[in-house]
């Protein structure tokens, strides 16, 4: 059938008018059936519905209120005027050495209350041998 390739050309042509041409035939016979049935009627069935109301459980609403704006922390400010780059310079020198964060401020700012320091050094060595 398909060894010829005249035939392979002349059925490419054809299939496609032979499937429309089906296509059409079972449509109209799908018009001819759904007009010899009934048409089929929903019936839809009217059910009371019931709103149930507890006494006991206050209705809940949603009041929408602006977010308060939060105030900014007071921060300590050194007595001494030491600069607060030496501060936090110190604060990591010691935070390298082994020391916590918290304890390395707490050493800084009890030390940099009494005096003022120009350097970060002399900082340092007061807060070691204080320690």
């Amino acid at each position: 059938m398909f060894d010829n390739p005249v035939n392979m050309v002349v059925w490419a042509f054809v299939i496609p008018f032979v499937l429309l041409f089906s296509c059409r035939i079972l449509s109209l016979v799908a018009e001819v059936v759904s007009d010899a049935m009934p048409p089929v009627r929903t019936n839809y069935i009217k059910v009371p519905v019931q709103k149930i109301v507890y006494r006991d459980r206050p209705v809940e609403k949603i009041v929408y209120r602006d977010r308060p704006v939060e105030q900014k922390k007071a921060t300590k400010t050194t007595t001494s005027g030491t600069d607060k780059q030496v501060i936090s310079d110190v604060i990591v020198g010691l935070a390298n050495m082994g020391y916590s964060k918290s304890d390395a401020k707490k050493f800084v700012a009890f030390f940099a209350n009494k005096k003022k320091y120009d350097c970060a050094e002399d900082l340092f060595r007061d807060c070691l041998a204080g320690m």
